[in-house]
């Protein structure tokens, strides 16, 4: 009985087109790459260099050793009034997760251009815990932080020299 319902299930995961998400796979012009400004501290810059290494990537800090240098530039986070309810108190808040990137050569010449790369979501206000929502927000900025580096790797890996 097991066994039917483990095969029932892995046929309706196959045929609704589950599937996991493979690493992003750069090209081998982009296999060392250097981060600046190079401050491992920076949520931003460790989920970038997160992600490139998961992809097989190594991150150098010596800017002379890479194929290419990523320039990131700090990640901005903005709160603006969605929704309010009915007595015009806050009831949500759109949170847009802002970061812009170029790359460039040892030669600084540049290979992408200034991007920039937004994610929103939607932050539910609850005005009699505002813990909570302290604790939501910091979920959801990492949420967008994650999706943002994920943007990141796809643009990187549609760069053809």
């Amino acid at each position: 009985m097991r066994i039917i319902i483990i095969s029932l299930l892995s046929l309706v995961l196959m045929s609704c087109g589950f599937s996991l998400r493979a690493p992003v796979q750069l090209s081998e012009d982009m296999q060392i790459i250097a981060i600046t400004p190079d401050d491992p501290y920076r949520p931003w810059q460790r989920t970038v260099r997160e992600t490139l290494e998961f992809s097989g990537v190594n991150v150098t800090s010596d800017p002379t050793q890479s194929q290419m240098i990523l320039k990131l530039s700090p990640e901005e986070v903005i709160r603006t009034t969605y929704a309010v309810d009915t007595a015009g108190d806050v009831a949500q808040e759109l949170l847009t997760y802002i970061v812009e990137f170029e790359a460039v050569d040892q030669e600084q010449n540049i290979l992408i251009p200034k991007q920039t790369i937004k994610t929103t979501r939607i932050l539910y206000v609850h005005n009699n815990n505002l813990l909570s929502v302290d604790r939501e927000q910091r979920t959801l900025t990492e949420d967008m932080r994650q999706e943002a580096a994920l943007q990141l790797m796809r643009r990187l890996a549609a760069y053809s020299p």
